[in-house]
């Protein structure tokens, strides 16, 4: 019973695992993903210690399962929620307010250059500035309508 337990384990966070890689991971700050990945080693740490030491079937299956419950809902659904939902939206708000202010210009927005940047910070790319990208962070206050967009600097293009 207790080779199961522990094997039930292993596979949540190895599936857990795998599911924050291919969706997750990419997206989010490097120091998040290292506090994924040593927290889903403490979950592993405390379920072995639960069936080996305790040999409670109890702590065994109830510790883990919320503390795997409390790390998805805080490293992958926290981001997830925020690169997937409220990403999009804010592009779409961004777009919107460049297609109002320039309507005689085409432009093209890209994404961050780095992990480590904001999530809401773009890059705008004018049909005629080709060799210079206007950086917009889309912050909560512009989000919610407070404070139109404006360019918070700009950046060469990169090799």
């Amino acid at each position: 019973m207790h080779r199961l337990f522990l094997l039930s384990g292993f596979l949540l966070a190895l599936l857990f695992f795998f599911t924050h890689i291919l969706w997750v991971h990419p997206y989010i700050h490097p120091l998040m993903n290292t506090l994924f990945y040593t927290f889903l080693l403490g979950i592993g740490a405390l379920h072995i210690t639960a069936v080996v030491v305790t040999h409670s079937h109890v702590l065994s299956t109830i510790i883990p399962i919320l503390m795997l419950f409390a790390s998805v809902t805080l490293f992958s659904g926290l981001p997830a929620y925020e690169y997937y939902i409220e990403r999009p939206e804010r592009e779409a708000l961004l777009e919107d307010y460049l297609d109002e202010t320039y309507p005689d210009r085409r432009f093209e927005i890209h994404d961050r250059m780095a992990t480590n940047e904001s999530m809401h910070l773009f890059y705008v790319q004018f049909d005629d500035e080709p060799d210079f990208y206007h950086a917009y962070h889309i912050h909560d206050a512009v989000a919610s309508g407070d404070v139109p967009p404006s360019p918070s600097g700009g950046a060469g293009v990169p090799q």
